[in-house]
């Protein structure tokens, strides 16, 4: 991720050439969508829906509303959003909650403690700790990137994974 691209890309768009911005972003960063997508819905197909929801989104936005700053925050909200109300839409019932709980993986925390202890303790963390271990394993995004899209420095990131790491390997033992 990059942020000097994702700016381009995004002004590009501003300036009118839609079509170009889109392919640039659709080529760069449908992956990232997808992942972010993934780390909630933990289903690749339902990741890939979404992300097509969100790339119609972003070519359908008004050119007032296309962000000029802090781009790649405002793509990662809006993917997490978007799969959140798809997440509603699909269960008439849905617990914000849910999103944070470990399905299948094969991460090293899997590997460490089994499901149902998992669930129990990231039940005990705050949220944003849950966000950033759920970004790490299932999005594989760097700590660097993790702390762009949250906006905090990447050093609080590495601090809160290790730390929620540590309370888990304390709670196998």
């Amino acid at each position: 991720m990059n942020r000097k691209e994702i700016h381009h890309i995004f002004k590009i768009m501003k300036l009118g050439q839609r079509d170009i911005a889109i392919n640039n972003l659709y080529k760069n960063y449908n992956k990232v969508i997808i992942n972010i997508a993934f780390s909630i819905v933990k289903s690749k197909s339902n990741a890939e829906k979404i992300s097509q929801i969100v790339f119609m989104k972003v070519m359908q936005l008004q050119s007032e509303k296309i962000p000029e700053h802090h781009e790649l925050n405002w793509l990662y909200t809006t993917t997490k959003n978007i799969t959140i109300e798809y997440l509603r839409k699909q269960n008439n019932f849905f617990n914000i909650d849910s999103i944070y709980n470990i399905m299948d993986s094969q991460s090293e925390i899997i590997n460490l403690i089994n499901k149902d202890a998992f669930n129990n303790l990231i039940n005990n963390i705050d949220d944003k700790s849950k966000e950033i271990v759920s970004m790490k394993i299932f999005s594989n995004f760097s700590f660097k990137e993790i702390g762009e899209l949250l906006r905090i420095p990447h050093i609080i990131v590495l601090l809160k994974y290790y730390k929620s790491i540590l309370i888990i390997r304390k709670t196998h033992k």
